[in-house]
Formats: structure tokens, sequence, C-alpha cells
């Protein structure tokens, strides 16, 4: 499985933009004498396909195809109960300036939006984290950190209604606690 994951990255790497068309130009450089033809017609799909995606109309018009739900409508959104952020991106799994996990743009922007919404709508936020702690410790210090950590998010920050806090193992831990997204 893990194979077919990394298969899937480095096809993805080599179909999609700028790498395709790269591919389909050097294959037009390389058919040049064989069959000039052809290769100048690669040539010409693959450069001007790049240059084309490079454009901000194309690039706008991509954008707008690939979006398929219509932006928030305000006044809906005056009678939401909750905002609810389903994952959406992912986490580095070594972010140097973090010393640890950080989470990708992507789930940056998601999390960025929903508290937008939640400022508008004056809703309060249901936090859900994951805790890894030492392995060693006691089932018991885990959850008092859990608790704390919980206590503390709550007390420091008024917007939070509720917090939900999972203690999972670190699995190259050397003591101490890190939080993961």
């Amino acid at each position: 499985m893990l194979f077919l994951l990394r298969l899937k990255t480095v096809l993805k790497g080599l179909i999609l933009p700028p790498a395709g068309p790269l591919l389909v130009a050097v294959c037009g450089l390389l058919l040049l004498k064989r069959r000039p033809l052809m290769a100048r017609g690669l040539l010409i799909v693959g450069l001007g396909s790049l240059w084309l995606l490079s454009t901000p109309v194309v690039g706008d018009v991509l954008t707008g195809l690939a979006e398929h739900y219509p932006p928030l409508d305000w006044h809906l959104a005056a009678d939401a109960q909750a905002i609810v952020i389903l994952g959406g991106g992912g986490q580095r799994a070594f972010a140097p300036e973090y010393a640890g996990p950080a989470a990708e743009p992507a789930l940056l922007e998601r999390l960025s939006y929903g508290a937008y919404v939640a400022r508008k709508t004056g809703l309060r936020y249901h936090v859900d984290l994951h805790l890894e702690v030492d392995p060693e410790l006691t089932v018991r210090a885990s959850h008092d950190i859990a608790t704390a950590v919980r206590i503390a998010i709550k007390s420091d920050l008024d917007w939070v209604e509720d917090v939900l806090v999972h203690v999972e193992p670190h699995a190259h831990s050397h003591g101490g606690v890190t939080i993961k997204q």
C-alpha cells in the first residue's frame, strides 16, 4: 500500500504542471531530427501549455471550474449552530521553527476561514486536539496533562466553548509533551 502511495506521488509530480508540459517539450526536442513535424508539434504544445497554465487568466478559469460550491451566504449563516472544519491539508512531520510537527498551508487556510466565519456569526469554538505524550507516562499522568491543557485553553481563550483532548503515545518521545494537530 505504501508503494502505491509513493508511486501515485511520483506520477502526480511527473504528469501535473509544470513537469507534464516540460516532459512533452523534452520529447519534442528528442524527436527533432527523427520526426521534425511531430517534434515541433510537441514543442509547441508543451511550451504553449506551460505558458498558458502560468498566466493568471487561465489559472483563474481553472480555479473557477474546480470550485463546486458557491461562497457562503451570510444570511443563511446567521442561523448556523456550528462551524465544522474537517481535516484538509495535513502536517509536516517536522518543522524546525516549531521543533516538531506543524500544520500545512491548506489546513491553516481552512482554520483561518473557520475562525473568520465564527467571528462573523458569533459562534464559539469547540476544539478537538490530539496530545502526544511520553509512552512511559502512566495513564493517570497522561490524563492529568490533558486536563491541564483543556483547562488552560478554556481559561485563556474566552471564545472557546469546549475542548476535547485525545491522548496518544508519542512514537519518538524522550520525555516531555508535544501537541499534534
